[in-house]
């Protein structure tokens, strides 16, 4: 970084707390810890914004002045929008000059209405932000920090608005691009091996072995943002990092792998523990994963290397409404054929979930949603009683 420290930062990022977290603060966002370290390995200044305990919201816009930055990423879900626009709005109020920046699941998807209604937001970044921050960075590093002077035409993966209208540049699809090189991911610098991440909280938030998923539900931003594929980091940094967890955390807070779905390549995942076992790395941890995705041999490795907490994804026990959403199988909005496949997802689901309680993990959790399409009371009471 270019004569900053940390309490300073030429472009900094915050994650606005949302939704029913009882957790009510300005914690570190695994995402733009990618960003963050990608941004710091090729010389851009950048930190994060965190808070603990809660700031009121002067208290929060001071913070993020303090910073001096010249340029403020906000990352954007449907459950934080909210706070976000609030802070967004009354930081342009402060500092009219400062490019206000969104990225995220909901700009990524929803560029075009948050320009023409948000007028406090300058630009939103979709899908992967890491090369696109890098060139937007860059390039307003190289222009003194003068957004009017920037030509954003040519930067890939951004929606901005240009003479009173929304412009949407290609996306930068980097990923879907070297999708055929394997393990790209490992392109990006680790967030925890590069110090981006404070030790006390690595296990909060979170570590990622993939990104991506090859599902088709309706419901959910990650395959879509991810063109319905999987990318993965190498068995080796998955390993380098988990080591590193082991031998730096400070409590018991078991780590959380936030891959979509962490057994998706049942292979791959079975790799991983059995590499873990033969490096005696042994840690507390819990992912989210999918019944047909995996069977008792790899629930036993799981078990082995430290798994204490699991979470299944169901969203409905009725298989009508599981092809309505496309769970197992692509979705249709009035289902034909026999839904064989989902019947068998659910069974699928019973044995797993009893087989991880035989195995002593110690908790066991099912997803499910209320209020799917087409979805009745009693249908959603079939799933509650499953």
């Amino acid at each position: 970084m270019k004569n900053k420290t940390l309490d300073t930062a030429d472009n900094l990022f915050v994650f606005c707390p949302g939704g029913i977290s009882p957790d009510y603060n300005f914690a570190n966002f695994l995402g733009t810890a990618y960003i963050i370290a990608y941004l710091r390995k090729n010389g851009i200044s950048a930190t994060q914004y965190t808070a603990n305990p809660v700031k009121n919201l002067s208290q929060c816009l001071k913070g993020i002045a303090d910073f001096k930055p010249r340029l403020v990423g906000f990352t954007v879900f449907n459950e934080n929008f909210q706070q976000t626009a609030l802070i967004s709005r009354e930081l342009k109020k402060q500092l009219p000059g400062l490019p206000i920046v969104w990225g995220g699941p909901t700009p990524s998807t929803h560029s075009d209405y948050i320009l023409e209604h948000y007028p406090y937001v300058d630009i939103c970044v979709r899908r992967e932000g890491e090369e696109t921050m890098l060139d937007l960075t860059r390039a307003h590093e190289n222009k003194n920090y003068r957004l009017a002077n920037l030509d954003l035409t040519t930067i890939d993966g951004i929606s901005f608005r240009q003479e009173g209208k929304v412009v949407e540049n290609p996306d930068c699809n980097v990923l879907m691009k070297h999708r055929r090189i394997k393990n790209y991911l490992d392109k990006y610098p680790s967030p925890y091996l590069e110090g981006v991440i404070p030790l006390p909280e690595l296990a909060q938030t979170g570590m990622l072995s993939t990104r991506g998923c090859n599902q088709f539900c309706v419901y959910c931003n990650g395959s879509y943002l991810y063109n319905n594929r999987i990318y993965t980091h190498s068995v080796d940094r998955v390993l380098a990092e988990m080591e590193f967890f082991m031998k730096n955390r400070v409590d018991d807070s078991p780590l959380y792998m936030m891959d979509d779905n962490f057994t998706a390549m049942t292979t791959r995942a079975k790799t991983i523990c059995k590499r873990m076992l033969d490096n005696k790395i042994q840690i507390p941890w819990l992912c989210v994963t999918r019944c047909d995705c995996l069977d008792e041999e790899l629930l036993d490795l799981m078990k082995a290397t430290g798994l204490n907490s699991i979470k299944f994804s169901l969203e409905s026990a009725v298989p009508r409404v599981l092809r309505v959403i496309g769970k197992v199988n692509r979705p249709q909005d009035n289902p034909t054929g026999n839904l064989e496949k989902e019947h068998n997802y659910i069974d699928q689901l019973k044995k797993m979930t009893d087989y991880a309680k035989k195995i002593g993990i110690e908790s066991v959790i099912v997803h499910a949603m209320g209020g799917l399409p087409g979805e009745t009371p009693e249908e959603m009471q079939q799933t509650i009683d499953i």
